[in-house]
This record gives structure tokens, sequence and C-alpha cells, in this order.
């Protein structure tokens, strides 16, 4: 088991890749914005279950949520090479290990995909309300589904290990 290699990318692979990293471009979008917001500017770090912001930060917090997406992009692209120390649900022997590996990898890049849409949904968002004054999310709903595809993927592909034995 130890010679098992998954397949080299598809391009399904790389257009996961390419989004992601759109993703994380996204996300630092802001930060060309900030000469242009006053020092007096606060940041929605905070909502209640309405999807209004009920807390307010500094807008320094703008580059804490950059650094923190870069710093799991850097993860979940790096630890894609370590597939055989993921936490597998199933038991791999030599029947099912390529077929495994390679749905944990395809795991690994959906949840990467997910966070990085998130945290630039998040970061441009905030910088609306900042910008704005308004209180409320706008288009709350995508925040909600892009919640809902992240965790969609994780139930779908541990499926697909259970009926992959």
């Amino acid at each position: 088991m130890d010679d098992v290699i998954p397949n080299r990318r598809t391009t399904y692979d790389w257009v996961i890749e390419i989004i992601s990293f759109l993703g994380i471009i996204a996300t630092c979008i802001p930060v060309f914005f900030y000469n242009k917001m006053g020092k007096d500017v606060s940041f929605p770090i905070h909502y209640n279950l309405q999807g209004k912001a009920d807390g307010w930060g500094d807008r320094t917090f703008l580059f804490i949520l950059i650094l923190i997406a870069i710093a799991l992009y850097v993860y979940l692209t790096f630890s894609e090479k370590f597939f055989k120390r993921f936490l597998y649900p199933v038991k791999i022997d030599e029947q099912n290990a390529l077929s495994i590996y390679r749905i944990g990898i395809l795991l690994r890049r959906h949840v990467k995909l997910f966070v990085m849409l998130i945290f630039a949904y998040m970061s441009n968002s905030f910088l609306y309300q900042a910008l704005s004054g308004d209180i409320e999310q706008p288009y709350s709903f995508i925040f909600t589904w892009l919640l809902g595809l992240l965790m969609g993927s994780v139930v779908f592909f541990f499926i697909r290990m259970q009926t992959s034995k």
C-alpha cells in the first residue's frame, strides 16, 4: 500500500484549484480600500441569528481575517501531499487504497474551495458594511449556501468512501 499514489490532477481538480486561488485573491480585495476608509471605520465581527451585525471591531480586524484565510489556504494546499495521514472513516486495504486516497484528496480540495469562497464573501461583505454603515449582511443567503455546500461535500465524500469499500 505504500506505493499507491492517486492519479495526477484532472481538469476538474485544476478548476477547483483555480477557483480556490481566486477566492483567496478576492479575500484580499478589501486591502486595496484600506486607505480609503477612515481610521474610525468599524468592521462587523459578530452577527445575530437574523444576520445583523451586533459586534463591531477595529479595521485591523480585516487583516486578521485575511491572514487566517491565507494560512488555511496554504495549509490545505500543502496537506494534500500527506494524503496517507488523513483520518479516513474506512479501513484502507490493497483493494480500496487508490480510490479512498483519491476521494480523500478530493474532499480536501472541496473543503478548501468552499472555505476560500466563505472567506472571500465575509471579507467583502465586511468591507461593504464598513463603507456603507449598513448593519445587515448583504446577500446573506450566499453565506448560507456556501456553508451548506461545505457541509454537504463532507457528507457526500464520506458516503463515497463508505460505498467504495
